[in-house]
């Protein structure tokens, strides 16, 4: 059975001579600003995609002059993101918002929900929570809750899927393509499963890197990103065999796949 090169992955920021230097900025960077910092690393994650498709080196792009591209491209990140959780934010929103809403009542506190997920969107991840423990109008019964929970953590599951769709021709849009994320998923399971066991490890090291987490999640961003490439070029996807012809990451996946592979592709 075909596996992810795991030790390629976890090692690939390393492989960049200045990789101190250019990780220490991206950590220092999330640690001084996490919601503008925290959108500079995903575009910055995008734009090591990009090289990593070309096969250019050094692997990590530089830092100089380059500020604002790597936040217009953390912007397109974030919108993947939020377009992607706009079914979980209207169906919490019905859930546990839908009386104030109708009354209108508690706007101020809504507003603030909203507009803290649109500007870090990781405060998704315990914002719903916090509502329903906060305050006494939000109103959700444990059957509303576990479809919620289902419905949250469902969407993250494919945003990895989404986002390498960006790979093939460095556009956003082509997130929103759902048939081709559905295929990628339902057709490559153990590889995608796989590579979501990674970069869960990938991120527990980050974050128990204690004093040191934002660098170590900046890290974790380069490996995941490492990561579910090569799980989808693994599925044999000829646009994406074709955009990576020059990448140094499909040929070595050819030259550990199966000679059927090579074939196919």
């Amino acid at each position: 059975m075909v596996t992810l090169g795991w030790k390629a992955a976890l090692s690939f920021p390393f492989e960049d001579p200045a990789w101190k230097h250019k990780l220490f900025i991206g950590g220092l960077l999330m640690l001084i600003c996490p919601p503008v910092g925290w959108t500079i690393a995903l575009g910055y994650r995008r734009a090591v995609g990009m090289r990593l498709r070309s096969g250019a080196t050094p692997p990590l792009p530089e830092w100089s002059g380059k500020w604002w591209s790597f936040y217009k491209g953390g912007v397109g990140a974030v919108g993947v993101i939020l377009g992607y959780y706009v079914p979980f934010m209207v169906v919490y929103a019905i859930v546990a918002f839908g009386p104030s809403l109708i009354h209108a009542e508690h706007l101020p506190q809504i507003a603030v929900f909203f507009g803290s997920i649109a500007f870090f969107p990781l405060v998704l991840a315990v914002f719903p929570a916090l509502y329903a423990s906060a305050f006494s109008w939000v109103h959700l019964t444990p059957a509303e809750i576990v479809p919620l929970t289902i419905l949250f953590v469902a969407t993250a599951f494919v945003l990895p899927a989404a986002f390498v769709q960006v790979s093939v021709n460095g556009r956003f849009r082509s997130a929103f393509r759902i048939r081709q994320v559905a295929r990628f998923i339902l057709q490559q399971p153990v590889l995608y499963a796989e590579a979501w066991v990674l970069s869960l490890i990938a991120s527990a090291i980050g974050v128990f890197m204690g004093p040191f987490a934002p660098w170590g999640l900046f890290w974790s961003y380069i490996v995941i990103l490492h990561a579910f490439t090569e799980a989808f070029l693994r599925s044999g996807r000829p646009d994406a065999i074709a955009a990576f012809a020059s990448s140094p990451l499909l040929s070595r996946i050819r030259e550990t796949t199966p000679q059927r592979y090579r074939k196919a592709s």
